[in-house]
């Protein structure tokens, strides 16, 4: 097994064993992408929205925010494993 074979498979055990990590926050930021164009159909529907329609905007919207960074910070650092093994990028 080449050296860029074995990395592979150490990023690929990482990623089942963080599986349950990645479904939440898809989960996560699913239901979230859902109230936020609930809400949005809601204000244009009804020409007017109120506080806690706008809270329910503004809290969704940072949940996308959040897990959204989580999931490319996971990819990131995988695809930092595979690349740069010893941790430091090649010049």
């Amino acid at each position: 097994m080449s050296e860029l074979e074995s990395r592979v498979a150490v990023v690929k055990e990482l990623t089942k064993l963080f599986q349950l990590e990645r479904f939440v926050y898809l989960s996560a930021t699913a239901i979230a992408a859902v109230i936020i164009l609930v809400i949005a159909g809601i204000a244009i529907h009804s020409g007017t929205t109120d506080t806690t329609g706008l809270t329910m905007l503004f809290g969704s919207s940072g949940i996308v925010g959040f897990t959204g960074n989580r999931l490319i910070k996971m990819w990131t650092n995988s695809l930092e494993m595979v690349l740069h093994p010893t941790g430091k990028p090649h010049d």
